[in-house]
């Protein structure tokens, strides 16, 4: 019984996850052909969960879409905190009107662990005068191909949620999310940061 709870719970994050507007601003990357766009740009913006994401700006139709996400937490837990990364295309999410046409969105889970505020995924990182993060060391690092049915329109995008729910019995959630647009013209994928 607690596992569909669960589900249905990390479902609805998930549906309400893409609505959510995180702010996301693009990193200049010492690769001029990489895309990193990421969470909380400059580190002022308060928020427990952080994730990043690479890719390259320009990826032929015909091959693989390889990318890296890069995450972890700046939080303190005294229990259990499971945490899901998954990525889906946030136009099909923004078309579904309903929970169960939302449900139908392709979603394909990149990392999930029922106990995620730990301390070896804590992003170590500097602050300045300010009180704003700088330096993030991400403790988690993935390389993943995603499929191609999430580039299945012309124009559309990548969105990547980190979610993650207390199993203390409140249920509790938190989540943070990075999306990358994309469009596809002459055999190739282009992504760009969403302020492009």
């Amino acid at each position: 019984m607690k596992r569909k709870l669960l589900a249905a719970i990390m479902l609805i994050v998930l549906a309400f996850g893409v609505m959510a507007f995180a702010a996301c601003e693009e990193k200049q990357n010492d690769n001029e052909d990489v895309l990193t766009v990421e969470t909380v740009p400059g580190g002022c913006l308060r928020t427990d969960l952080r994730l990043a994401v690479e890719i390259d700006k320009q990826i032929s139709l015909d091959a693989p879409i390889k990318l890296k996400v890069k995450f972890g937490h700046v939080s303190e837990a005294t229990v259990p905190i499971a945490a899901k990364l998954s990525v889906y295309n946030g136009a099909d999410m923004m078309e579904a009107k309903t929970y169960a046409e939302k449900a139908k969105v392709p979603t394909t889970i990149l990392y999930e662990t029922s106990d995620f505020v730990t301390k070896k995924n804590y992003i170590k990182h500097k602050v300045d005068e300010n009180g704003c993060e700088y330096d993030l060391k991400y403790p988690l690092s993935l390389k993943v191909e995603i499929p191609k049915e999430h580039v299945s329109r012309e124009q559309g995008s990548l969105s990547f949620l980190l979610s993650t729910i207390s199993l203390d019995g409140t249920f509790h959630r938190i989540e943070a999310s990075v999306t990358i647009r994309y469009e596809i013209r002459d055999g190739e994928i282009y992504f760009f940061s969403p302020s492009n």
